[in-house]
């Protein structure tokens, strides 16, 4: 049995632990974690050893000549804000942060541009995603500005109301860093 949760104070891991359960991971669940887990729950061979793991360990880098670029991260999650903006960061971008989508137009509606990209959340409070997109569209062109949308909502529907309301791209959530860094 291996627990997934959000809440990971020790408290609780002793308590599991002492339950039975053979391994402990924390939400959001990051995709080289979780095959470290079952590898070491599985393999016969360490997960050290693993044929994936030194994959799980390279830290995945845009392009060199979009190295240095601005994004603009609109994430209302701060966890899912601080891994992203790290992972971000490690890839060779500039990070910038909004809270909300009314934060993000009001940082994005500048002149000039002050942004390469934007990455954008789709359910935030105050202004959602799909809103602040349709704002932001008024203003400035995919071919100026494009928005990728990043939500835990991967189904059709939900992709084609990113699509339609003006973003070029979806990545679902938990992010694959190396899907991310690709789009």
């Amino acid at each position: 049995v291996v627990m997934v949760t959000a809440y990971g104070n020790e408290d609780f891991r002793a308590e599991t632990e002492r339950s039975g359960i053979a391994a402990f991971l924390t939400k959001p669940i990051v995709p080289n974690v979780l095959f470290d887990t079952i590898t070491g729950l599985f393999a016969r061979e360490t997960a050290a050893d693993a044929p994936h793991a030194e994959i799980g360990q390279t830290i995945p880098m845009v392009a060199e000549q979009l190295r240095g670029l601005k994004v603009l991260l609109a994430e209302d999650s701060m966890i899912n804000r601080e891994i992203a903006v790290e992972l971000l960061q490690d890839a060779g971008l500039v990070v910038d942060v909004a809270e909300n989508g009314r934060i993000a137009c009001d940082l994005v509606l500048q002149d000039p541009l002050p942004y390469d990209g934007i990455l954008m959340d789709i359910q935030m409070p105050e202004m959602d995603g799909i809103e602040a997109t349709l704002q932001i569209r008024k203003k400035w062109s995919a071919e100026q500005l494009p928005i990728i949308a990043m939500t835990a909502h991967a189904y059709e529907e939900e992709r084609q109301k990113c699509f339609a309301a003006g973003m070029d791209d979806h990545v679902a959530k938990p992010v694959d860093p190396f899907l991310l860094v690709r789009t």
